[in-house]
C-alpha cells in the first residue's frame, strides 16, 4: 500500500467498528476513520449461508470475505467475522419469502439495515469489541441536534437526523428509512459529503485492493443471478393468467408471474408490439393484470397508504400529526364556537364517543422506489382510516406496489419510513384522464 502512514498524536477519538463489505466502498471508510484518528476494527458480516443452496458457486460471499481481510491487513487493523446468518434467515429472509408468497414486492435490504447492520451488528461491536460506535460505507449522512463533544460522550448528543448522500446517484438514506433513530446515536457515515467517483480515486490513490473492484447491485443472498432463478429453490413460484385491464382478454401464461412479477414490470407478451405492463394481481383468481404502454392509466394512482404506529419517524415526529383530542358536542355539524374555545373542551372527561382526533395536513416530499427522484406530496391522518397515514401525491405516481418502502423527505432530510399497505384506485379504474405531470418512476 502507498505508505499512508497515519501519525496519531494523541488518541482523543473513540475505537469503531467498521462494516467490511469486502467492496470499495467500506474499505474507503475504514481508511477516513482511519485517517481521522480513529481507533479502527474491521468486521465481516456474514449474513447467509451459501450452504444451504443446490448453486453454491453463485455466491460471492467467499471472495468478499477474502477481500475484506485483505483490506485490514493493507490498514493494518485487527479483523473480525460475525456470523449472523441465522438472524438473518428468521428476520429478513424468511418474511421476505413469506411476502412473495402473497404476491406482493418487499425490500429486503431495507430490512437487513434494521435487523442486522443497525441491530446485530452494533451488539456485537458493544460486546464483542466493547465499543458503542460503529460505521459503515452507505452513502448518506447523520446530523446532530447539537454538535457532539469531543470525544462524542454520549449524553450531550441527542437523536441525530438522517440526511441524503451528497451523491444523489448514490444516496442510500431510501434503505436506512427504517432504521430507529436511536440505532444511529453512536454511527458514523464517512462517505455521506463524497461522490462514488471520488470514493474510486482515494481508494486507487491508496493502492487498496478493493479499488476496482465492481459494484455489487442487487440483494445480498440472490449474487448475481436473476430472482427467477433464485426463488424456485425456497419457494414454488405460481403461474399467473396475463389479462388485459382494458378488455378483460386472456393475453397468455406466465411461468411464476404470478408470484414473480410485481407492479410497473414488463409483461412478457408474444407478437405484440405494444409493450405491456403489470397494473395488478388477483391471487385468489390467478391473475396477473396487465395494460398496453408504459404510461397507462391503469399504472398510476394517487394516494397511498402506511400504517401510522408502524412508521419508523426518524428524529421528532412532525409537529402537525401530533393527534389531539376535540370534542364535538353536536355530532352532525360542529360550530365555530365550539372551535374558538378548544381549548376548554380538552380537559372534559365527557362521553368518549364524542372525541374526535384532530391533526393538521403537512407537506414534504417522498419516493417510493431508489433513486427515484423525490416528489411533493400532502400527509395526513384521515378519519376515515384511524390507524393510517395517507400520503396524497401531487402528481400521479406510477407502479405503486404493496409492501415496498415510501420514504418521506423534508429537503435533505429523511423524516423516516413505511411500508405501503394500501394503494389508491388507479386513473383507470376511476375512468380519469392522466394529466401530462407525472411521477413515471419505470422499473
Amino acid at each position: 500500500m502507498a505508505n499512508t502512514t497515519v501519525t496519531i498524536r494523541k488518541r482523543l477519538l473513540p475505537r469503531v467498528a467498521v462494516g467490511l463489505s469486502g467492496g470499495v466502498d467500506s474499505s474507503v471508510a475504514a481508511m477516513l476513520l482511519l485517517q481521522q484518528g480513529y481507533e479502527v476494527v474491521g468486521v465481516h458480516m456474514q449474513n447467509w449461508d451459501t450452504s444451504d443452496e443446490e448453486g453454491m458457486s453463485a455466491c460471492p460471499e467467499t471472495e468478499d470475505l477474502k477481500d475484506a481481510q485483505e483490506v485490514s491487513k493493507q490498514l493494518g487493523i485487527p479483523f473480525y467475522r460475525a456470523d449472523f446468518s441465522r438472524p438473518y434467515w428468521t428476520n429478513v429472509f424468511t418474511p421476505f419469502l413469506e411476502d412473495y408468497e402473497r404476491g406482493w414486492t418487499p425490500n429486503p435490504d431495507v430490512l437487513c439495515n434494521r435487523e442486522i447492520k443497525f441491530s446485530k451488528f452494533r451488539n456485537f461491536a458493544q460486546e464483542a469489541l466493547r465499543t458503542p460506535w460503529v460505521a459503515t460505507g452507505h452513502y448518506a449522512r447523520l446530523r446532530y441536534p447539537c454538535p457532539p463533544s469531543l470525544p462524542p460522550s454520549s449524553e450531550a448528543i441527542g437523536a441525530p437526523q438522517l440526511l441524503v448522500g451528497v451523491d444523489d446517484s448514490k444516496d442510500q438514506s431510501y434503505f436506512l428509512s427504517h432504521v430507529p433513530s436511536l440505532a444511529f446515536q453512536h454511527t458514523l457515515f464517512p462517505l455521506g459529503h463524497l461522490t462514488k467517483t471520488q470514493v474510486r480515486a482515494l481508494a486507487t490513490n491508496s493502492g487498496l485492493c478493493t479499488a476496482q473492484k465492481k459494484e455489487s447491485m442487487g440483494i445480498c443472498f440472490v449474487g448475481k443471478r436473476r430472482m427467477g432463478d433464485f426463488l424456485p429453490e425456497y419457494l414454488k413460484p405460481l403461474p399467473g393468467l396475463l389479462v388485459s385491464v382494458t378488455d378483460g382478454a386472456v393475453l397468455g401464461e406466465q411461468e411464476g408471474g404470478l408470484t414473480l412479477l410485481t407492479v410497473g414490470q414488463g409483461a412478457r407478451i408474444g407478437g405484440e408490439a405494444t409493450k405491456w405492463f403489470v397494473c395488478g394481481k388477483d391471487m385468489e383468481k390467478g391473475v396477473v393484470w396487465v395494460a398496453p404502454g408504459t404510461n397507462h392509466p391503469a399504472l398510476y394512482c394517487d394516494w397511498l397508504l402506511v400504517k401510522e404506529e408502524k412508521f419508523n419517524w426518524i428524529g421528532r415526529r412532525p409537529r402537525e400529526l401530533q393527534r389531539l383530542v376535540r370534542e364535538d358536542h353536536h355530532h352532525h355539524h360542529s360550530s365555530s364556537s365550539s372551535n374558538n374555545n378548544n381549548n376548554n373542551n380538552f380537559n372534559n372527561n365527557s362521553n368518549p364517543s364524542s372525541r374526535i382526533p384532530v391533526s393538521m395536513p403537512f407537506r414534504c416530499e417522498y419516493r417510493v422506489r431508489y433513486r427515484q427522484p423525490l416528489a411533493s406530496c400532502t400527509v395526513s391522518l384521515p378519519p376515515s382510516a384511524p390507524g393510517l397515514l395517507r400520503i396524497d401525491f401531487d402528481a400521479p405516481q406510477r407502479a405503486v406496489a404493496l409492501k415496498q418502502t415510501l420514504a418521506l423527505y423534508d429537503g435533505e432530510r429523511c423524516l423516516g419510513g413505511g411500508v405501503i399497505v394500501g394503494v389508491g384506485p388507479s386513473y383507470w379504474e376511476r375512468g380519469k384522464e392522466l394529466p401530462e405531470e407525472r411521477v413515471e418512476w419505470a422499473v
